[in-house]
């Protein structure tokens, strides 16, 4: 696991979470495109290193984004397209 400490504007520590290794690919596959909605066929790919045409259920990443939500992450729910993270600083 990986500890990551989550901060505010102000460099005051909100948080401290766990992260697996796989938490933390998703992660930063969503944060490489902050404010964009990723679908979750591209999250997969990222994320799990999954070859394009490769089957595998897209339902891994629901419950990988569920877990993340549960440790303070905001991620919105694009319906029927994917997932995004919005910028929190402009």
């Amino acid at each position: 696991t990986i500890v990551l400490c989550l901060y505010m504007k102000n460099n005051t520590a909100v948080q401290t979470e766990e992260f697996t290794p796989t938490e933390l690919r998703l992660f930063n596959a969503l944060m490489t495109r902050p404010g964009r909605t990723q679908t979750r066929q591209s999250l997969l790919e990222q994320a799990w290193d999954v070859p394009v045409g490769t089957v595998v259920s897209t339902r891994t990443v629901d419950m990988h984004v569920k877990r993340l939500r549960s440790k303070g992450i905001v991620i919105q729910s694009i319906r029927g397209f994917g997932y995004r993270i919005k910028p929190v600083f402009n």
